[in-house]
C-alpha cells in the first residue's frame, strides 16, 4: 500500500512538472522555433527540473532541435528529432559526481590545473547517411526588408520552407546593446 502511494505521488509530481516545462515551452514569445509536442515530451523527460534557455533548429537534411537548458543552476542542452528521439544530452558536472574510474583520471590529466568545466556527453541515438536516389535542391535567399535582413529557404518548386530573420543581425544588434549597456 505505502509503495502504491509513493509511485503515485511520484507520478504526480512528474505530471505536474512535466506540466510546467511544457507551459514554459508554450509561452515563449520570441522568435526561437516551437517545439513539437513528441520533442517536448522528451525534453521534459529528461530533464524534468529543467529551464529552458535557448532552442535551434538545425537542419542537415533532418530537422533536429538543441535546447540548451539550465537543470539545478547548472548548463545542460539536449538535441532531439521533432518525434521525440534523443540524439545527445550534455551536463554540466561537478567532479565528485564523476565515477571513481573517471575522477581518477581527470585529477591525472589536470594535475597543477585549473579546471574549468566537466560535463557528461551522452549519446542515445545517431544518423546513418544514406545515399539520395535522387539529390534534394534548396535555395536560400538573404535579404534587407524594412531595416531587417531576412533569410528565405525554397524548395526545387519555389515554395517557401522557411523564413526567419537572419541571426548574424540579430547578433551584432545584442553585441551593440550589450556595449552600449556598458558605457
Amino acid at each position: 500500500m505505502k509503495r502504491a502511494l509513493v509511485l503515485t505521488a511520484a507520478f504526480l509530481a512528474m505530471g505536474v512538472i512535466g506540466w510546467q516545462v511544457g507551459l514554459a515551452m508554450a509561452e515563449r514569445t520570441d522568435d526561437q522555433p516551437t517545439l513539437p509536442d513528441a520533442a517536448k515530451k522528451a525534453v521534459a523527460d529528461a530533464f524534468p527540473k529543467g529551464t529552458i534557455d535557448k532552442i535551434e533548429m538545425e537542419k542537415a537534411g533532418v530537422k533536429v532541435y538543441e535546447v540548451d537548458l539550465k537543470v539545478d543552476g547548472k548548463a545542460a542542452s539536449i538535441l532531439v528529432a521533432p518525434d521525440g528521439t534523443v540524439l545527445k544530452m550534455e551536463i554540466q558536472l561537478a567532479s565528485d559526481a564523476l565515477p571513481a574510474t573517471v575522477k581518477a583520471a581527470v585529477e591525472k590529466e589536470t594535475a597543477g590545473a585549473k579546471v574549468l568545466a566537466i560535463e557528461k556527453e551522452e549519446k542515445l541515438a545517431g544518423a546513418k547517411i544514406v545515399k539520395l536516389e535522387k539529390a534534394q535542391i534548396e535555395y536560400e535567399v538573404k535579404m534587407t526588408k524594412d531595416g531587417k535582413t531576412w533569410e528565405l529557404e525554397m524548395d526545387a518548386d519555389g515554395k517557401v520552407t522557411e523564413k526567419k530573420e537572419a541571426q548574424e543581425e540579430k547578433e551584432e544588434k545584442g553585441q551593440k546593446g550589450d556595449k552600449e549597456e556598458q558605457k
